[in-house]
């Protein structure tokens, strides 16, 4: 016959054996999570780091294209920009700290210093050509030039590149505090050369209101100083839309 005690006590030792063998269990399923977790980080960095090295090589490639600029067609870099625009997308590169905003950047300064080499090309051959005493007619032609220029790249252009941003509005320098990524050729463009195109002007203002107020004839006849004035007014309304907001 058996007491209550005794009973209790043997219930009591068959409830510590059964938390002794359940105790092991818990401790095997929960390595078993941070097993998988474990695993599943590794694949995430894994992936992470595939996707960076993918990133580079594309965007290398859309760096060396840009170097025929103006005349790059947007169709060219497709391929390229639809790889790099699905890996920014996956947000990977971000969760393990790859610059992309660097990156960008460097993009940006590419296209800035293209954009400077283009103008002085252009301005050399322009000037180079016109031997006469109108020091009005050049800045015509070239004002006309970087007119078309900008119709031209913003045809191909319409719409930035790299889908996600944003871009420097500081000529050549730094940028500053950077909200999105993006690549605008159009806008680098002209916020590139129609500024240099103002400081070539400014340094050419003495002659060309020299050359209009000669007597008899005016080197600089009084129509072209007028005209100036009306394209290098447009150039403002076109830096102004495509610079900052």
């Amino acid at each position: 016959m058996y007491s209550r005690g005794c009973n209790a006590r043997g219930e009591g030792d068959s409830g510590t054996r059964h938390r002794e063998v359940a105790q092991p269990r818990r401790t095997s399923t929960n390595l078993h999570l941070d097993v998988s977790h474990s695993r599943g980080t590794l694949q995430r960095e894994y992936l992470a780091t595939v996707y960076s090295s993918i990133f580079n090589i594309f965007l290398s490639s859309v760096y060396h294209a840009l170097d025929a600029l103006p005349n790059l067609s947007r169709k060219a870099t497709a391929p390229f920009i639809n790889i790099l625009d699905r890996i920014q997308a996956s947000a990977l590169l971000e969760r393990y700290q790859v610059d992309i905003d660097a990156r960008m950047r460097e993009l940006s300064d590419r296209v800035r210093i293209i954009a400077m080499h283009h103008y002085t090309d252009t301005s050399q051959e322009i000037f180079g050509q016109q031997t006469g005493v109108n020091r009005a007619l050049p800045f015509l032609l070239l004002s006309d030039s970087l007119e078309a220029l900008t119709k031209k790249l913003d045809k191909a252009y319409a719409e930035p590149i790299l889908g996600y941003v944003i871009r420097s509005y500081t000529f050549l320098s730094d940028a500053d505090g950077l909200t999105n990524r993006q690549l605008d050729i159009v806008a680098l463009f002209v916020e590139t050369q129609i500024p240099l195109f103002l400081t070539d002007l400014e340094g050419a203002q003495k002659q060309l209101i020299e050359g209009s107020t000669n007597q008899p004839t005016p080197d600089v006849p009084v129509e072209d100083i007028f005209a100036l004035y009306r394209r290098t007014k447009t150039l403002l309304e076109i830096f102004s839309a495509y610079s900052a907001e």
